[in-house]
């Protein structure tokens, strides 16, 4: 009886001390699958353009800004994404000049809103001077990439030759 009670007790413990030691569950991880999203504005031959494609709180892109009869500003942006706000560095090239700008843009549901305002010079870089106070310009709605697919091509052709190019 003694035996049976101290076998028990040790097959208790065993027990207690393996339960103890099993690995505790490993939180989800973060996403390693990116979202890529576009949105497009058209006025008559006009068009803006954007894709981005987003990873935890990274994201990059693509902008083409195309006027009809030829020009425009097309380049790529790579910045965070905090909430429904992105901040990103915006390199772009406008009329054969490299120009790096401030973007700051505002997603609501299927539309994106870009951040306009003040700008300063600093580094090289024209910085938005105000932030708290941003007019929103749009908005850009969200688009099958698709049907953005060449101006966005465009923009990437350009994202390359300035890489190349600096």
């Amino acid at each position: 009886m003694i035996c049976l009670k101290t076998c028990s007790a040790l097959l208790l413990a065993a027990v207690c001390c393996i339960a103890a030691c099993e690995p505790a569950p490993k939180p989800a991880a973060a996403s390693t699958t990116p979202e890529i999203r576009c949105y497009a504005q058209r006025s008559g031959e006009n068009l803006s353009a954007l894709q981005m494609t987003i990873l935890g709180d990274s994201v990059h892109g693509y902008i083409a800004q195309e006027i009809a009869g030829g020009g425009g500003a097309r380049g790529s942006f790579t910045g965070k994404i905090t909430g429904n706000f992105v901040t990103a560095d915006y390199v772009f090239a406008l009329n054969g000049e490299v120009q790096t700008h401030e973007a700051v843009f505002k997603i609501e549901g299927a539309q994106l809103f870009q951040g306009a305002g003040s700008m300063i010079l600093e580094n090289g870089k024209m910085m938005l001077r105000d932030k708290a106070n941003l007019q929103w310009m749009g908005p850009l709605l969200q688009t099958p990439c698709q049907s953005v697919e060449d101006a966005i091509d465009r923009a990437r052709q350009t994202a390359r030759s300035i890489r190349k190019s600096g």
